[in-house]
């Protein structure tokens, strides 16, 4: 009765570890979805403003409309570069990163082939004796 109700429990706890780990990995989702629903936020929030200022500008006088639209338009401009950049900083991360396992992968290779061309030679050396 004992090992039954042992088995009993260890399979429930079995169950509860696996239910706290697919709690786990749903709350990281949340929370990575609540990250990208924030940025979303604020984007539209800046579009919003961006939107409310050129319509301010366009109601005070088209001179000040177009050094407005001039403004948010430079605005946008470094937002996009500074993407831009961050984009290509991760490219380039991992273009690094390929470019170091693919020279691991033939210093692994020629590593073997130093060690098999080493055995043969030990052996070729062990025959002429």
């Amino acid at each position: 009765m004992t090992i039954a109700a042992l088995t009993h429990a260890e399979n429930a706890l079995k169950e509860i570890e696996e239910r706290n780990a697919m709690l786990e990995k749903n709350q990281e989702q949340t929370k990575s979805l609540n990250n990208n629903l924030q940025k979303y936020i604020k984007e539209l929030e800046s579009k919003r403003d961006t939107e409310t200022k050129v319509v301010t500008a366009r109601e005070d006088h088209s001179e000040k409309f177009v050094s407005e639209a001039v403004k948010v338009l430079e605005e946008r401009l470094r937002d996009r570069e500074a993407a831009y950049k961050e984009l290509e900083e991760k490219l380039k991360r991992s273009g690094v990163d390929q470019e170091k396992h693919v020279l691991l992968n033939k210093i692994d290779s020629k590593d073997k082939r130093i060690s098999f061309l080493d055995s043969k030679l030990t052996q070729l050396g062990d025959e002429v004796d």
